[in-house]
């Protein structure tokens, strides 16, 4: 059993751009560290495998908290007004936190 060494890391990286290789559609790092924890019998900590999905210029995605302090009469009121101007050049959009709505333009390029 071996950490990650320089032999490794361009096959290790070219599997996070190609998780098709694995049968994924994606990686997480548990999913990653395990794979390459049976498949490689490479033994290193998940951090260790963190730090690897960034040298190779890939950072990971953690899901947000939900608000707590959203109306959410005034949320679904919005999602309504949005939903009903699409394709209109003027929106409006509601500030949960500032409890205000403002309009804005949108500029399409």
């Amino acid at each position: 059993m071996a950490i990650i060494n320089d032999q490794q890391a361009p096959q290790l990286a070219q599997l996070i751009d190609e998780p098709q290789q694995a049968q994924r559609s994606f990686w997480t790092a548990k999913a990653f560290h395990g794979y390459i924890s049976d498949q490689y019998q490479i033994q290193c900590s998940y951090e260790t495998v963190v730090r690897f999905f960034h040298k190779q210029g890939d950072a990971l995605k953690t899901p947000q908290p939900w608000p707590d302090k959203q109306d959410e009469q005034l949320r679904e009121a919005f999602f309504a007004i949005e939903a009903s101007h699409s394709d209109s050049a003027t929106y409006l959009a509601f500030l949960d936190e500032a409890d205000k709505c403002i309009s804005f333009q949108r500029t399409n390029y």
